[in-house]
């Protein structure tokens, strides 16, 4: 048995010699701060130790553009660092295993690293908005420690925060997949799938990935199905998760749209396991996890537990709960007319009950010049269906409100809604000529539904139709109208398919179908029923009514207008007309189930409205806001009013600027960081780089001599090492690995020789007295913690034997992990980082380092490998029970089809998001958390 734990050690310091060298450097090109962040000093009393620490952040909104880790493998298992409105503790470092990280709200996963994988620098123009005023106010660094923490750890286990101080465009967010199964022995193949839905109001821009499973993983993937095909997949992303597991490009970057499914998958290899393995936090457990890094105007955070998908609408980019829309005056200059083609007087801009964007920076309006509904119902300025002799179409810039182009003249008598389909074509309804029209962005007219001047209910007619909504699958949908009671769907040929009605047992049908919203990933057809006060949701196909918001009754107006909202909220435009008060309204997923009430400043007649992202310029390095631009039915001619929707009191719209004095004492405060890390070990920033080295290369960055250009980008001095050498390429920023790590490591060994030998002769006598100490308790059960062992009452047998020689062996084992952590110290020893939602591997990392012995000592290592990885499955099963506890509704069924029993999903991943307001997301009854 010695003579095994000897070939262990061998392969272990064989494997040391090998190990990647640490970056000297790393130059993300937005990044104009860097925050080293070492893990404090805390004691761990038994492997796989759970410990987080917050972050501090300099008192200003910043973006995070890069993440360099400074962790070695051989120590740390995972690195997680969350985004938080506050630390769930107020502690310097405080154990995490299965607890949250965070205090408030949701855990949002910035960043995950295990395996000594890459640095990673976002691209160019998105980062993650961090600091006062955004929604992640505070960091914390989860730190999953293998082996014991060696005393006074001087190796530098942390990460660098690259930061931003200028405005992007892009704001980053991540999609991440975990869950629960259980894997029956002796199977070369075995998939666990996992599946979601994206709801939101914006495209998603999918640019990397990381995946995390255990030894027994052999690919993870990523695969997307469209509405309009769901049996056909493309492939988005493959991934090997046996290799460093850091965040990989997507190559060509993938655009995602609400509707689609986003379904990953693991395939595991059980071939060589007797047992039953399950999904869990340790090391004898197996996990199943992705982490799909992306990109939009406002960010997107959302879990995918067990095919559940799990939000908070207050999340980076939803909508807050104490908030107010504040009146946008900086930028905003609506247009009061709009140029006549071929010239003359301008055409004045009249009622506009239209609005719509296609999240290009620009939103299109449709107004119906000096034509307007007269209280008798009549129309002014000639009759119904006389045409408009101006532009009615205009499309704006979305900051500013300055025209860009217009069409329409001679087209429309009585403008009233229009809409986008997600292939960019315009669909707009005329109540005068009792019809829809589907147009190409520059004007084309592409099809028409309805008969033009004769009103109807029948597939051939409508009757003062009033928006249009196109589904994904080619389904185009009519709320029909002021003088019907329907929602009449068409094929993407015009031909009708179906009518969404009111069950007819007595109850009054819909008095106006105002405005039509489609909610791809629920099925639901959902109109506003205006007149009436209701919002009806309306199963596609077959049309069943399945959930009802009765505004009348709860007193929030009449709702004019419908929009998808943020992570799958439904959003309302209503009005009282006797009092005029306005409110824009997010809908629950259940019957009159109301999330948020945005009331807005008195207003005369709203008719529609539209989300857009925010001006750079109010949000400045902050988080982008949402902005709601809402059009009106008056004779005013003022009739465009946007919104920002903006958290706490009300307050001057526009960024605050730091002075010049707060730039400096800001500066003062990085520098005095920087020497507090380095203080930390010795005057090192890395194990092997010394203070100086770092601050020659930040004054070079200043000067912008990032280095030479490569594939169209700077490439830093500092690259972050990877398991296999290569670059990694995020968007334009090039992340390379550093040669010649092998030799700062020999000369930082060289120069600490005298401290490296009394560490070695200490760790020597440890080793020892733990050998001495396994032999004496070989006769009693192994538990995880010693100072909680009891006597076992029973007798023993084959199995007791052989559990007995592990025992021993893994004592010794452990003792030789503490003695190479000490030895470590002086060679690359920097705790390796952290693998969101996942345990370690550490059987997979024996073989691999006993790989490194001679060929003759396989045959042992693989024996002492497979009895410390049998025996570690029983003492978990014994000291636990079943090792994995799935979330109330969260988790698969063995293969008899029972249930996992329920708990908390903190067992499934090594992030431990709350569901304290879960609730909040609409999700459909079926999916509900």
């Amino acid at each position: 048995m010695l003579f095994l734990l000897l070939v262990l050690l061998a392969g272990r310091l064989v494997a040391a010699g090998e190990a990647s060298a640490p970056s000297s450097g790393f130059g993300p090109k937005a990044a104009t701060l860097q925050i080293p962040v070492v893990f404090p000093e805390h004691p761990t009393t038994e492997p796989d130790a759970y410990l987080c620490t917050a972050v501090p952040l300099p008192d200003r909104p910043l973006k995070l553009v890069g993440v360099e880790p400074t962790s070695d493998e051989e120590f740390v298992h995972h690195m997680l660092l969350f985004g938080c409105k506050v630390p769930a503790q107020q502690k310097l470092v405080w154990p995490c295993k299965m607890t949250a990280a965070c205090g408030q709200g949701g855990e949002s996963v910035l960043y995950g690293w295990g395996k000594n994988a890459n640095a990673i620098a976002l691209p160019d123009g998105v980062g993650y908005s961090v600091g006062p005023g955004t929604g992640v106010q505070a960091l914390v660094l989860q730190m999953h420690f293998l082996v014991l923490r060696p005393p006074n750890d001087k190796s530098g286990s942390g990460l660098t925060l690259h930061l931003g101080e200028q405005p992007v465009p892009y704001s980053a967010g991540m999609i991440a997949y975990a869950a629960g199964f259980r894997l029956p022995p002796g199977q070369p193949s075995i998939l666990v799938p996992n599946s979601c839905c994206y709801a939101g109001w914006e495209p998603l821009h999918g640019f990397a990935a990381r995946v995390h499973t255990h030894s027994m993983g052999r690919e993870v993937y990523l695969d997307r199905s469209q509405p309009a095909d769901r049996k056909a997949l493309d492939r988005i992303t493959g991934l090997d998760p046996q290799k460093p597991q850091g965040f990989y490009p997507i190559a060509p970057e993938a655009t995602f749209l609400p509707g689609d499914q986003l379904a990953m998958a693991c395939n595991f290899d059980s071939t060589n396991k007797t047992k039953e393995v399950q999904a869990g936090h340790t090391s004898s457990h197996e996990m199943c996890n992705l982490y799909l890094m992306l990109y939009s105007h406002l960010p997107v955070f959302m879990w995918c537990l067990d095919s559940q998908p799990w939000a908070e609408l207050s999340a980076p980019g939803g909508l807050p709960q104490e908030a107010h829309l504040q009146p946008e005056t900086k930028l905003w200059q609506p247009p009061a007319a709009l140029p006549q083609p071929g010239g003359g007087d301008p055409y004045a801009l009249g009622q506009v009950p239209g609005l719509a964007a296609r999240g290009d920076g620009t939103v299109w309006a449709f107004h119906r010049g000096h034509r307007a509904w007269n209280p008798d119902g009549s129309v002014s300025d000639g009759g119904e269906g006389e045409v408009l002799a101006g532009p009615t179409v205009f499309q704006m810039d979305a900051d500013t409100g300055k025209v860009l182009q217009s069409w329409g003249a001679g087209a429309f008598a009585m403008s009233h809604m229009l809409s986008f389909d997600w292939e960019g074509n315009m669909w707009l309804t005329d109540v005068g000529l009792h019809q829809a029209f589907k147009y190409s962005p520059d004007g084309q007219q592409l099809l028409v539904l309805g008969t033009r001047g004769t009103p109807g209910s029948d597939g051939e007619h409508l009757c003062k139709p009033t928006q249009v909504a196109v589904t994904r699958d080619g389904g185009v949908l009519v709320s029909d109208g002021y003088c019907n009671s329907r929602v009449a769907e068409f094929g993407a040929d015009g031909r009708w398919v179906f009518d969404y009605k009111l069950p007819a047992r007595g109850e009054a049908q819909m008095e106006v179908p105002h405005s039509v919203v489609y909610h791809e990933c629920h099925k639901w057809v959902v109109v506003a029923d205006r007149e009436r006060g209701f919002v009806h949701g309306f199963k596609r196909p077959g049309g069943a009514l399945l959930v009802q918001w009765d505004l009348h009754r709860l007193g929030l107006g009449n709702p004019y207008a419908l929009a998808l909202g943020p992570y799958g909220s439904i959003l309302a435009l209503t009005w009282e007309p006797d009092s005029r008060q306005t409110w824009v309204l997010a809908l629950g997923d259940e019957t009159d189930k109301v999330l948020r009430t945005y009331p807005l400043d008195e207003m005369d007649a709203p008719h529609d409205l539209v989300l857009l992202p925010a001006p750079l310029e109010l949000s400045g390095a902050g988080e982008r806001q949402l902005s709601i631009l809402v059009s009106t039915t008056n004779d005013s001619g003022d009739n465009l009013h946007k919104f920002v929707l903006r958290e706490g009191p009300a307050q001057e719209a526009g960024a605050a600027a730091g002075s010049e004095q707060a730039v400096v004492e800001e500066a003062a405060a990085l520098e005095a960081a920087k020497a507090a890390a380095a203080a930390h070990f010795g005057g090192k920033t890395h194990a092997e780089a010394p203070a100086q080295a770092l601050a020659a290369a930040a004054a070079e960055e200043e000067e912008e001599e990032e280095g030479p250009e490569e594939g169209g980008a700077k490439v830093g001095a500092a690259a972050k090492r990877s398991g296999e050498g290569e670059a990694v390429q995020i968007g334009h920023s090039l992340v390379k690995p550093v040669e010649g790590g092998e030799q700062q490591e020999q000369q930082a060994a060289e120069a600490d020789q005298a401290e490296e030998q009394q560490q070695v002769a200490e760790a020597a006598q440890h080793e020892q007295a733990e050998q001495e100490a396994a032999a004496a308790t070989t006769q009693q059960p192994e538990q995880q913690q010693p100072e909680q062992q009891q006597p076992d009452q029973q007798p023993e047998n084959a199995a007791d034997f052989v559990e007995r020689e592990d025992k021993a062996e893994e004592e010794a084992a452990l003792a030789t992990q503490r003695s190479k952590a000490a030895a470590a110290e002086v060679a690359d020893a920097a705790p390796a980082g952290s693998r969101p939602f996942h345990a370690d591997e550490e059987d997979r990392a024996l073989l691999n380092r006993a790989a490194a012995a001679q060929p003759w000592m396989l045959g042992l290592v693989f024996v002492a490998v497979a009895l410390v990885s049998w025996h570690r499955l029983q003492h978990w099963r014994r000291r636990s029970g079943a090792g994995y506890h799935a979330a109330a509704g969260v988790g698969g069924a063995d293969e008899g089809g029972t249930e996992h029993p329920g708990g908390h999903r903190h067992h499934l991943v090594h992030g431990h998001p709350e569901r304290s307001s879960s609730a909040e997301l609409p999700i459909a009854p079926s999916n509900r958390v």
